[in-house]
Parts: C-alpha cells; structure tokens; sequence
C-alpha cells in the first residue's frame, strides 16, 4: 500500500509539471531534459547519504562503548 500511495504522488507531481493545464493552476512550467536529471540524481542520492551516516553513527556507537 505504501509503494501505491508513493507511485501516485510521483504520478500527480510529473501530472502538475507536464500538464498545460495544471502548469497555470500551480503555477509550475515544465522540467527540460536536464532539470529531470538533476532532480532525479538528488531524490536517489539522499539514499546513500542518509546509509553512509547511519553507518557512521553505529560505528561512533561501538566505539564509545
């Protein structure tokens, strides 16, 4: 249930800035090429940061201990 409601959400997003329509409701104009890139790379990149410093925090964990 969680991955449909998550799918959706992606779904409405991408809807409000390719949709002509929605662009005027929102206030939104559509992503080139390379602005899709960018903000994909940054959605996927917070998923190693935030392992890499779970990691560091168990390792500052073992260590005090």
């Amino acid at each position: 249930l969680l991955f449909v409601s998550l799918t959706f959400a992606a779904l409405m997003q991408i809807c409000v800035v390719l949709i002509p329509v929605l662009n005027e409701i929102f206030r939104t104009v559509p992503l080139s090429g390379t602005q899709w890139l960018i903000s994909v790379g940054a959605s996927f990149a917070i998923i190693p940061l935030v392992e890499l410093a779970k990691a560091i925090i168990r390792l500052l964990k073992i260590s005090e201990s």
